[in-house]
């Protein structure tokens, strides 16, 4: 790697769990030697992209990366948009409510308004989410190009989150398969034991799908008269968070 290619994959590395990491880790990670790399993690840390923990002396992504963030989300708008629509489902759900977003092949939380109630499911602005374990993953990765997807699943060995997890090829072509004739997502302790998650895709002006909407919690609120209704709650703000996107 040269220089400004080890710097994008420590910042692509550090955005992904479990988002802080030691110098040898890293060093490992890349197959290269540790003095390289603590020399690029240090010019990083003065520009603010990562902070090392005193302590652990692990590396996480810094406050410049927070402040691309912003202006990347001021720039792309949506969440002007959606942000009223989201709140009426936080008022009626109760539970936490987010857009997710597709950046070239990976997904991503861009906005959301947290559950106000005591136990909740929580992530954190710019979390990435796996495109077999999780309600956002899933449905962005179905409405993403079916060829593109299929050399995805070849490349890739994915994680068992959980004795939910689906990681076989077919079984998730199958289940993105699903999830276009159905028109959303659920993840059923995919990704995290006792929870529950239901996404919906959000459909742009040119008919594609790179966001959608979504809503999480502990799978004991969840019951199946909810998960119904819920169903049709986000496909409803997802239309009409569509229509202004039209």
């Amino acid at each position: 790697m040269n220089s400004i290619e080890k710097v994008l994959w420590i910042l692509n590395r550090l955005g992904e769990e479990p988002y802080e990491m030691n110098l040898t880790a890293l060093a490992n990670e890349m197959n290269t030697v540790k003095s390289g790399v603590h020399k690029t993690l240090g010019i990083m840390m003065k520009q603010g992209f990562i902070l090392q923990n005193p302590e652990t002396k692990k590396y996480s992504i810094g406050p410049t990366m927070y402040r691309l963030g912003n202006v990347y989300n001021n720039r792309v708008g949506i969440w002007e948009i959606a942000k009223p629509i989201i709140m009426q489902v936080a008022e009626v759900t109760h539970e936490t409510v987010s857009i997710g977003i597709r950046e070239g092949d990976n997904a991503f939380l861009a906005y959301k308004i947290d559950s106000p109630l005591p136990v909740r499911y929580f992530e954190d602005i710019g979390t990435q989410f796996p495109m077999n374990a999780s309600a956002v993953g899933k449905v962005l990765a179905a409405y993403h190009d079916t060829e593109r997807v299929k050399e995805l699943l070849k490349s890739n060995t994915f994680k068992k989150h959980t004795p939910n997890t689906i990681v076989k090829p077919d079984a998730i072509l199958q289940e993105y398969q699903k999830i276009r004739e159905q028109g959303y997502a659920i993840s059923d302790e995919e990704r995290f034991l006792e929870s529950f998650g239901i996404a919906v895709p959000i459909i742009n002006s040119s008919k594609d799908v790179w966001s959608c909407l979504c809503i999480t919690g502990p799978k004991a609120r969840f019951t199946p008269d909810k998960v119904n209704n819920w169903v049709e709650l986000l496909k409803s703000k997802a239309n009409e968070i569509s229509s202004v996107l039209a």
